[in-house]
């Protein structure tokens, strides 16, 4: 890139559309969006805290997004890095970041920070499940929009799930499918695809529809692999949540080098 003349100028061309700098310019887009958004929203909150309404709601709502407060800019960048995965990560996964920063790691996980708020953007949205994430921790124990925003996760989750259990069930959606080799090619013949809706006799994969296609993945995994354990046996039980989990998760482009490097170990 730092050649001289049309050499240089070719190169310089060629960084640009290379897929790195394609996804940077898509994330600075997003975060843009969201960033505003954020903005707009509180200034609607604020607004109506105080008992504006019409005209006056307005007009407060443009100098409140026009000129923000510190620390109501500061939310808003917040909110843009979350709802884009680009959070920087802290403690253990912070840790590990800056393990798999090393060449030879990332030919197997070229992309860390990102799956990883992705998994814990869904995380939030499983009922119960989503405790473990110390965010949704905080939010639970909080007041306001902040508890309101956690509860509606939770039950936008919790809805995904039910109606995801009810398509399973009338054999619309599927999930993994079987681990057996000849079954599962046998299947495939039929025009089967695992992690797919079925519209007639076609079907239309949905576990790239990141974040609810993962609710739904996870749904249809959890129903096939309990079909086949005891109610009763709750280490069984608990196996089933993680390999849902474990499937759900490695299925993902992104995660294709660890899952390769899995199944060859």
């Amino acid at each position: 890139r730092e050649a001289s003349g049309l050499i240089g100028r070719g190169f310089e061309m060629l960084s640009m559309l290379l897929p790195t700098h394609m996804m940077m310019g898509t994330d600075e887009f997003f975060k843009v969006l969201n960033y505003r958004a954020e903005l707009w929203a509180q200034g609607v909150r604020h607004g109506l805290s105080q008992g504006l309404g019409g005209d006056d709601l307005t007009k407060y709502i443009e100098k409140f997004v026009r000129d923000p407060a510190p620390d109501v800019d500061k939310l808003a960048k917040q909110y843009a890095n979350y709802a884009t995965f680009t959070t920087d990560l802290t403690g253990r996964l912070g840790a590990a970041q800056d393990a798999l920063s090393h060449p030879f790691a990332r030919i197997f996980v070229p992309f860390f920070r990102t799956p990883m708020n992705i998994f814990k953007y869904n995380l939030e949205r499983y009922p119960v499940l989503g405790f473990a994430v110390k965010q949704a921790q905080a939010e639970m124990l909080s007041s306001g929009p902040r508890l309101d925003l956690a509860l509606g996760r939770q039950a936008l989750g919790g809805m995904a799930l039910g109606f995801g259990a009810y398509l399973v069930a009338g054999g619309m959606i599927t999930g993994r499918g079987p681990s057996d080799p000849e079954l599962r090619r046998q299947l495939e013949k039929t025009g089967w695809k695992p992690y797919a809706v079925k519209f007639g006799n076609k079907y239309y994969q949905y576990n790239r529809f990141d974040t609810y296609g993962n609710l739904l993945a996870a749904v249809a995994d959890f129903t096939e692999i309990v079909g086949e354990l005891s109610a009763d046996d709750a280490n069984e039980f608990a196996i089933a949540i993680q390999m849902t989990f474990t499937n759900n998760f490695l299925s993902k482009t992104y995660m294709e080098g660890l899952s390769k490097l899995l199944q060859t170990v």
